[in-house]
């Protein structure tokens, strides 16, 4: 059976490779295998939720040892589509990392009003050092000596 060039890209793309090896393999630029990426997802997509094939793809990816963010950035869906995807089709824990790569210091001091991440101001406290974007779904701890993300990647 022949695979078609979509599924070249896909299966590629599904086997943990980088996007820029893909797209020097294929003679095609970054965005164009994004591309690719984003219009598989849309004709994958039913409703509110994605088809087997594509949570799939999804899954083989992170067991591909791909970070779990970086699938939800490079397909451009929450962070929660690819860990219920992992969960149903693949591994439904990361191997956690260290406790020090569970938190990324992303600044020095946190601003109330708008997401530090995006720029987004719904943005909310849901604690009193825990601060929650629900446009990029990022969450924020305030500590001592800055401001850090949680790595959801690494969280049950």
């Amino acid at each position: 059976m022949k695979l078609s060039f979509e599924e070249k890209v896909i299966t590629a793309y599904s086997d943990g490779s980088p996007v820029e090896v893909i797209a020097e393999s294929f003679m095609m630029t970054a965005q164009e295998v994004l591309d690719t990426l984003l219009a598989y997802k849309n004709k994958n997509r039913f409703r509110r939720s994605f088809s087997e094939d594509f949570k799939r793809m999804i899954a083989e990816r992170d067991m591909s040892g791909v970070v779990r963010s970086d699938i939800a950035k490079e397909l451009d869906i929450n962070i929660s589509t690819v860990k219920k995807s992992c969960e149903q089709f693949g591994q439904s824990l990361k191997e956690r990392a260290s406790s020090e790569n569970m938190y990324t210091k992303i600044g020095d001091y946190i601003d109330e009003e708008k997401c530090i991440s995006c720029g987004s101001k719904d943005y909310n406290q849901v604690d009193l050092d825990a601060y929650y974007c629900k446009k990029c779904g990022s969450e924020h701890t305030v500590r001592q000596d800055g401001v850090y993300q949680v790595n959801w990647e690494y969280l049950d």
